[in-house]
């Protein structure tokens, strides 16, 4: 079954790590996926040290197929976001990346 992915990554800085953990897990997250197309998140913390400091995670939202994925970018993307910029203002960076599912191995 093939499915598409919208994946950020946010490096955060470390003095706000706790506070802003607690409301992407609480508020963020259930917040993004009540209002888009999205049908299903993962929040994966990134183990590597970063050369810059702080603390990185992706977060994971799943579409269904490219036709959600395309709402979510052409509707909602800048309303939900922003406010994430609105809590921690200059306090982390991120960039985002959209991926297709090619093909899912399972060890039998």
């Amino acid at each position: 079954k093939m499915f598409f992915l919208y994946n950020i990554t946010y490096n955060i800085e470390e003095q706000i790590h706790d506070q802003w953990l607690q409301w992407v897990q609480e508020h963020h997250i259930p917040d993004v996926l009540k209002n888009t197309p999205f049908v299903g998140a993962k929040l994966i913390k990134v183990l590597m040290d970063e050369d810059m400091g702080g603390v990185t995670y992706s977060i994971q939202y799943q579409a269904a197929n490219r036709a959600m994925l395309d709402i979510f970018l052409f509707e909602s993307k800048f309303n939900i976001f922003g406010d994430m910029l609105k809590m921690f203002p200059n306090q982390f960076v991120s960039f985002s990346t959209e991926l297709e599912m090619v093909q899912e191995f399972v060890k039998e």
